[in-house]
């Protein structure tokens, strides 16, 4: 019954679907959308297409696990997340294109032949701001996911034809600790002022109209301006900060080799002590109820000035987890003027 649960909720999915489909299409005028033709066709057209093949796919999967032999070895990757990325990838840019093309478009009367030509066209564009952007967004994440789907389904194949590499020496590049949850508020904090400060165009805040018009071109670049500024200091803080320069050496990535390390404390004055982690994580795309495979094993550790500043060390590739996309790294945990902090450098592991 477990097997078939999957097969089931495809089945239902399709159903459900089917009806929807249905009302969506009947001359009742249930989807009439109000985009202009043809984008608002395209668009149902796409909406309808992908939770299709999202359904197709859920199946698929159900009659695959249905019909698997029981002591088979289960695949580290979910296919099935892999295309359910892909689908969901290419229907978000596909929307995100026709919602832009049908804003516009829907635009075009919004037209003022008493303005120069530079405003009609501003006028023209950012007279619906939100929706345009809100579609940008949409094109931008349907894009990215539909990358991290491709290439998780092309990985095993790269993985396979990878050339054995001979003993190579790189640099590790530290990964920033950047405060995520403030860059997002920020940039939504940014897209909310632009939205308030074009919906004041139907207000004459200004007596002079070309006045009020400057207004509104020239404060969503300041907004913008500042919210870049907050990003470059943000950056330039996080790289200001102590941490450590990592040079790695070592051959073809395997259970047992040796790998070294070199390391070289960047600041004023070096931490009271050093320990060095070697860190596993499941990157791979997997089923929802896959626990998650994460492992760490510390590899080094010194409490001695000298060598907390500079040093070296070696330690041995240990056994790999089961997963079809495994990020390496090594994290460095130290205490620098009081302040607790950690390098993450990811492994160049193949």
């Amino acid at each position: 019954m477990k097997k078939a649960s999957l097969l089931l909720f495809g089945i239902v999915w399709c159903s459900i679907l089917a009806v929807i489909t249905w009302l969506f299409s009947c001359s009742s005028g249930v989807g009439k959308s109000d985009f202009p033709d043809p984008y608002g066709r395209w668009m149902m057209y796409t909406f309808f297409s992908g939770f299709w093949a999202l359904g197709v796919v859920v199946v698929a999967s159900g009659i695959a696990m249905l019909f698997s032999k029981r002591d088979e070895k289960p695949r580290p990757g979910s296919l099935m997340g892999k295309f359910f990325f892909i689908i969901l990838g290419a229907m978000f840019a596909l929307l995100g294109v026709f919602g832009v093309c049908g804003t516009v478009a829907d635009n075009a009367g919004v037209d003022d032949p008493d303005l120069p030509m530079f405003f009609r066209v501003f006028a023209l564009v950012m007279h619906n701001v939100l929706p345009v952007v809100m579609f940008v967004i949409f094109f931008l994440i349907g894009i990215m996911v539909f990358l991290i789907g491709i290439n998780e389904l092309a990985r095993p194949l790269r993985k396979k034809k990878a050339a054995v590499r001979g003993k190579r020496t790189v640099r590790l590049r530290r990964t920033p600790d950047l405060d995520v949850v403030k860059l997002l508020g920020s940039f939504l904090g940014c897209m909310a002022a632009i939205g308030l400060i074009i919906g004041l165009k139907s207000f004459q805040i200004f007596t002079n109209p070309f006045a009020f018009k400057c207004f509104l071109i020239v404060s969503p670049v300041a907004v913008i301006g500042t919210y870049a500024a907050f990003v470059v200091r943000m950056v330039r803080r996080e790289a200001a900060l102590p941490h450590y320069k990592v040079t790695f050496t070592g051959g073809k990535w395997r259970t047992g080799a040796e790998m070294s390390v070199r390391y070289e404390f960047a600041g004023a004055s070096a931490p009271d002590a050093l320990k060095v982690l070697l860190v596993q994580s499941d990157g791979a795309i997997r089923d929802m109820n896959a626990p998650d495979e994460d492992w760490q094993e510390t590899v080094y550790e010194v409490d001695s000035p000298a060598a907390v500043h500079a040093g070296s060390f070696a330690f041995t590739v240990p056994k790999a987890i089961s997963s079809e996309h495994i990020r390496w790294g090594l994290v460095f945990l130290f205490n620098c003027e009081g302040r607790e902090s950690e390098d993450y450098f990811k492994l160049p592991a193949k």
